[in-house]
Parts: C-alpha cells; sequence; structure tokens
C-alpha cells in the first residue's frame, strides 16, 4: 500500500481468508521509499464467528511523517500447514495520520501565570514569616 505524501502512522484491523484459517501470524513493514523504517509480527487466531476479534495493527513514525508505503503479509501458521504459505488478507478500519497523534505538551501561558502568582504568594508568606520571628 503506497501514499501519496508521507505519513506518520497507520492502523487497521488484519484477518486471513479464508477466515477459517485458524491460528496465523501476519507481518506489517514501513517504508520511506526504497528504505526499510521498521517490521513487526504479530500472532493471530482467525474466527469464523465475525466477533471483531480480528488483530489490530498500528505504528507510527516518531520522527515525522516519512511512511510512504506499507507492506502486510499474512502467514497460515495451522497445525501441519506450511508456515510459508502466504494467504489472502483483509483489512478492516484502515486510519491514516498525517502527524502524531501525541501532540507535545505545551504549557498554556494561563497555567504558568498561575503557576507563578503562587510562587510569588508563598515566597511572600515565607519573607512574612521569617521577619516576625
Amino acid at each position: 500500500m503506497s501514499f501519496s505524501e508521507g505519513i506518520a502512522g497507520v492502523g487497521f484491523q488484519i484477518e486471513p481468508n479464508p477466515i477459517d484459517a485458524g491460528k496465523f501470524q501476519a507481518e506489517i513493514a514501513a517504508f520511506n521509499d526504497a528504505t526499510l523504517l521498521g517490521t513487526f509480527f504479530e500472532t493471530g487466531n482467525a474466527t469464523a464467528g465475525e466477533d471483531n476479534s480480528a488483530l489490530f495493527f498500528g505504528l507510527e513514525d516518531f520522527t515525522g511523517t516519512n511512511i510512504t508505503s506499507i507492506r502486510i503479509d499474512a502467514f497460515n501458521c495451522a497445525a501441519g500447514a506450511d508456515p510459508h504459505c502466504v494467504l489472502g488478507l483483509g483489512i478492516n478500519d484502515l486510519r491514516l495520520w498525517e502527524g502524531s497523534p501525541y501532540p507535545p505538551t505545551v504549557p498554556e501561558p494561563t497555567n504558568l501565570l498561575l503557576l507563578g502568582s503562587g510562587l510569588g504568594v508563598l515566597g511572600l508568606l515565607r519573607c512574612k514569616l521569617v521577619s516576625h520571628k
């Protein structure tokens, strides 16, 4: 799956096809053009019950919008099956984001003013207590 512009993250649910494949392993790899940014594997268990038990995969590039494509593979890992047999797969609830969903925390000016005034009052009280002794 390629993107026309770089993105910062992607998330989705995944199930192998056929859905009754049982245990499976899925791999996701993220790329910046031809450069592999990272890859990981996850093991799941496909059910035919349409019970929303599909694995959710998500990845984020914390350095910026560098993900230009992803590759997704599902491998049948059922007992007796060839673990290198690539199945089809289904994706649900695809989500893409351009920036971090966790924006940096920046103190608001009002909070800084409140903190500063509170510290000032504490300083005045301390000075008054010290001068009365």
